[in-house]
């Protein structure tokens, strides 16, 4: 994919002005790796997030003790690593500002032994029972992960929203990753094919709250059984209370967003819990848009069990929690129609695997209804 220089400043962006001291921003891999002894596909994640990091440049602030009501505000810089699928797990090393280095030369950020290259990461992360005792905050799982990776974005979008300091680009709807990564004492092959790549970025006040996100690249089409390897989407928010959406069908990009204010364009989007069946419970991602000469249906499914379920802090709102379910491993369905005067002709219907998952909300309850 071509870089344009604006493209580039927004692959190099940190956190400035008033967001260093009161923002946050995450930048995200997601990717499918093969178990080398058992050939069984694995989906793994890897982020780097930082959470109103001038505020305390010279150690990270990650708790707010009880006895305190908003100050002091939490201040650090995570790596986060881990998988989704079987055994979801997640490994979290917290650093201050002062251990983040931008590494001009080589476009890259660096903390840690950790580097976040334009087409390259390398690292690790290691927690022990010690850490976890020490700091409860961490809420993961004791172990390591590590990672050599290269990785090119093949499919990505200018900013899906921009307005009042807040940004989400998803520069890698569709990614190419290879190389290998170590969890748990077991190896994990990723091949650009079979990697199934995403990656996106996020900045703003505050994370974004309520959370609804789905987005796949491993797309097969059910009409002439051929994978469609030049397709992807990705579709997310709430921003601003609205949907944003992103679709490429075999190389033609598809106009289903609302571009401005007077365009008629309708969406309606859901996230539920399905009745436990013999492959268990699972959470159901339901999108349909609407708009000129476009309908587009899309059905995911993710088992809560390859989930990974958590509370995130929402910096600017107090003590509030948003709590969040996340999986890498959904599949299901997307049937795209053409608007033929009064009748639907359909252009494809497209088995849907390795999907991004998300969902947040406030209430801990709607999750576990």
């Amino acid at each position: 994919m071509r870089k344009t220089k604006e493209y580039q400043h927004y692959e190099q962006y940190l956190l400035r002005g008033a967001l260093k001291k009161n923002g946050c921003q995450r930048i995200r891999y997601v990717f499918t790796g093969i178990n080398r002894e058992t050939g069984i596909e694995r989906p793994f994640f890897i982020e780097l997030v930082l959470v109103n990091p001038g505020l305390s440049p010279s150690k990270p602030v990650i708790g707010i003790p009880q006895d305190e009501l908003v100050s002091p505000s939490q201040s650090y810089v995570l790596v986060k690593a881990g998988s989704y699928g079987k055994h979801p797990q997640q490994y979290k090393k917290f650093y201050a500002l002062k251990d983040f280095l931008r590494q001009k030369g080589q476009a890259a950020f660096k903390v840690g032994n950790c580097i976040f290259g334009t087409n390259a990461l390398v690292g690790s992360v290691v927690v022990g029972q010690t850490d976890l005792s020490a700091q409860p905050e961490l809420d993961c799982s004791a172990g390591s992960i590590s990672w050599e990776l290269r990785f090119e974005h093949k499919v990505g979008t200018a900013p899906l929203f921009k307005k009042n300091n807040t940004v989400w680009i998803a520069n890698g709807v569709k990614t190419l990753f290879s190389g290998v990564v170590r969890m748990a004492g077991l190896e994990y092959s990723v091949a650009p094919k079979k990697s199934f790549g995403y990656a996106d970025r996020y900045w703003g006040p505050d994370a974004v709250a309520p959370l609804f996100h789905v987005s796949s690249s491993n797309l097969v089409s059910m009409i002439s059984g051929n994978p469609l390897l030049k397709s992807c989407f990705t579709i997310g928010g709430e921003l601003n209370g609205q949907m944003k959406a992103f679709l490429m069908l075999e190389g033609e990009q598809l106009s289903v967003r609302k571009c401005w204010f007077l365009e008629k364009w309708t969406e309606v989007h859901a996230c539920s819990k399905t009745p436990a069946d013999a492959d268990g419970e699972k959470l159901h991602w339901t999108v349909s848009i609407h708009k000129k000469n476009i309908v587009v249906d899309i059905d995911v499914f993710c088992p809560t069990s390859e989930m990974i379920f958590q509370g995130n802090d929402l910096f600017q709102r107090g003590r509030q929690e948003m709590h969040t379910a996340s999986g890498g491993s959904g599949f299901g369905e997307i049937r795209i129609y053409k608007k033929v005067r009064k009748s639907l002709e359909l252009l494809e219907d497209a088995r849907i695997e390795s999907a991004l998952c998300e969902y947040g909300i406030q209430s801990k309850d709607a999750l576990s209804e």
